[in-house]
């Protein structure tokens, strides 16, 4: 057996990803010196996210496939019924964990919500939070979870997808124990609606507004606590998923 090539001789589904992790490293430090050059403050995870995006592109000119082979369905209006179907229903779980925060365990001060914000902060995280959740999911969710489906099927690639996406966020310095486990637990959450929906629409929704209203100011979320809250509206989300998200002829062909 070649370690390296399919009977296709086509590159294994591992060292795509691989290649795929190669291209984003390269494309951070390319980001990371021209917007340093040009004096830019979009350095950092901007270029990191930005970074993602040029190596996906790559990646699917070399495979020569189109982005709705990764669930970027933009032409079908299912795509985007599902966006809005995410945004609302990010936006009511994370408005759930706010009032458990506030109400049970007392980690947000009601007269403090929204205390402080401005526009430009906002708007910043408005741009930065798009551009994560678009990224993220077009790679974990999309990318990943379609190229593992079929050597290891369609349920290890989820588990696989998720822990990878947990391993990535190892970058962020506040990130602590729960946090890995809470973005496994996100991670099958958004790998199973993609799975049901066949496009990445729904995640990309809810991952964006999930971690706007968390991050932008609106709802003073503390850097860390709420473990419990959280874990509760997550298992509550994946449980209605599993129970009531209707399946849909997909894209990514999953199963």
């Amino acid at each position: 057996m070649n370690l390296f090539l399919t009977d296709r001789k086509e590159l294994r589904s591992g060292w795509k990803i691989v290649r795929v992790f190669a291209f984003t490293f390269i494309f951070t430090i390319l980001i990371a010196l021209l917007t340093s050059a040009l004096n830019l403050a979009a350095g950092g995870e901007y270029a990191f996210n930005l970074a993602i995006l040029a190596a996906l592109g790559l990646e699917l000119l070399i495979s020569r496939k189109p982005p709705a082979s990764i669930g970027l369905n933009f032409k079908e209006t299912a795509f985007w019924k599902d966006l809005l179907a995410g945004l609302i229903w990010g936006g009511l779980s994370i408005g759930l964990v706010a009032a458990g925060m506030v109400f049970l365990t007392g980690e947000i001060i009601p007269g403090e919500i929204g205390r402080g914000i401005s526009l430009l902060p906002f708007a910043g995280a408005l741009a930065y939070w798009l551009l994560a959740a678009f990224t993220e999911e077009s790679l974990f969710r999309g990318y990943i979870l379609s190229i593992l489906k079929n050597p290891v099927g369609v349920r290890t690639a989820m588990v696989v997808s998720a822990v990878l996406y947990a391993a990535l966020h190892f970058l962020n310095p506040n990130y602590y124990l729960f946090a890995v486990l809470y973005a496994v637990l996100i991670g099958l959450l958004f790998g199973e609606a993609v799975i049901r929906r066949g496009n990445l629409g729904w995640a990309i929704g809810f991952h964006f507004v999930f971690n706007l209203l968390q991050d932008g100011g609106l709802l003073s979320f503390p850097v860390q606590g709420g473990e419990a809250v959280f874990t509760v509206v997550l298992l509550i989300n994946l449980s209605l998923i599993l129970w009531k998200m209707p399946r849909r002829a997909e894209a990514l062909d999953l199963d």
